[in-house]
């Protein structure tokens, strides 16, 4: 049985881990998955990591007054822990403090994985570049969900690119889903649903812009309605700049759903103009359930896999975003013929896995 420790913030849902989950459920039985977190908190994903007989451990949050505090805190865990083969760190920030600790404790394989161009936080950008010599010197192997996640966090080290694969079938578009969630959400039968599903906790996936367009499309077109899936301390702020632009009853505000498919079924178009991204899952997995995106060209040219994806610079103006939703969600296209597609780029979780396994298997052997 080969030990593998997944080392994330949390394992709420977000594009590492939802990638891992996925991954969790079609692993070989020869590999083992434990977690740990840095948070106490029940997180969304943990019963389902627990059915599948993974241990979830919880590490003290990083503070940089405590950084004694929590080296000594993997150390224990190392201490208490001994047997893991493979340590894949997914929470970079803390790649550089985490390695060197796993490599004292004889720890094989030692993977810290890019899944993002940058921190959205520039404490958190500045820690990373403070241990940034640490991580490559302690890692045995580099992983990237892009060639952009790679160049910016690896610079000029070797590199790895593993895709950020999604569970196909799951995202195939159903009408009968469709019906459903439109029934719900009130959508009427000629009105056009643009979507966009992201934290609220950060910047990253720019809520301000996307309602600042979606309120100019809305002053040309009256037949769109805007939701917004996902949550976060910033979405308070958002609701109330959609109060102040008059567009309230234009926008659908969900919170966290474990529905994603469901819903990509009931939307008509895909908007996703992020500050930046490591690959921008959730925009395959939108192509996936044949929906146009319309996306910022901040998001790396690796998530566009498809005809029906349109790329503009966010220097561009909100008009020029206008133009091209209206047209996005005008387009005629058969939204069943597109899991083939990506499926032969590499992005089925299924294969997916087993490269995984032998990049796991190889670095042992190696």
């Amino acid at each position: 049985m080969i030990k593998i420790l997944q080392v994330l913030a949390s394992t709420d849902r977000g594009g590492a881990e939802s990638l891992l989950v996925s991954h969790l459920r079609y692993l070989d039985q020869g590999f083992h998955f434990d977690f740990v977190n840095h948070t106490e908190k029940k997180c969304d994903y943990d019963d389902e990591i627990l059915f599948y007989g993974c241990s979830i451990y919880h590490l003290p949050k990083f503070r940089i007054w405590g950084l004694f505090s929590y080296i000594k805190a993997w150390n224990d865990f190392f201490i208490l822990h001994p047997d893991y083969d493979v340590v894949h760190v997914h929470y970079f920030t803390l790649a550089g403090i985490i390695l060197p600790i796993a490599r004292k404790h004889g720890v094989k394989v030692r993977i810290a994985h890019a899944h993002s161009t940058k921190k959205a936080n520039v404490f958190k950008w500045f820690l990373f570049n403070l241990f940034r010599t640490r991580m490559i010197k302690n890692a045995t192997l580099l992983l990237a969900c892009s060639q952009e996640a790679g160049r910016n966090l690896f610079q000029t080290y070797n590199f790895k690119v593993f895709y950020n694969a999604i569970e196909l079938g799951k995202f195939e578009f159903n009408e009968k889903h469709r019906f459903i969630v439109r029934k719900e959400l009130k959508i009427k039968k000629e009105e056009f649903l643009i979507g966009n599903v992201g934290s609220f906790r950060t910047t990253q996936k720019n809520h301000l812009r996307i309602i600042r367009i979606f309120a100019k499309l809305c002053e040309k077109y009256r037949n769109y309605k805007l939701v917004l899936v996902g949550d976060g301390l910033l979405r308070s702020k958002i609701e109330e700049n959609v109060r102040e632009l008059g567009i309230w009853d234009k926008v659908i505000f969900t919170g966290v759903r474990d529905d994603i498919p469901s819903l990509m079924s009931a939307m008509d178009l895909f908007f996703f103009p992020s500050l930046f991204e490591g690959l921008g899952i959730v925009a395959v997995e939108a192509q996936a359930s044949g929906l146009p995106v319309v996306m910022s060209t901040a998001v790396p040219q690796e998530a566009s896999l498809t005809d029906i994806v349109i790329r503009i610079d966010l220097k561009e103006k909100d008009d020029t975003w206008v133009s091209a939703l209206h047209q996005a969600a005008n387009l005629d296209n058969d939204r069943t013929q597109y899991q083939k597609k990506i499926a032969e780029r590499g992005y089925d979780v299924r294969s997916n896995v087993k490269l995984l396994q032998a990049i796991y298997l190889n670095a042992l052997n190696s």
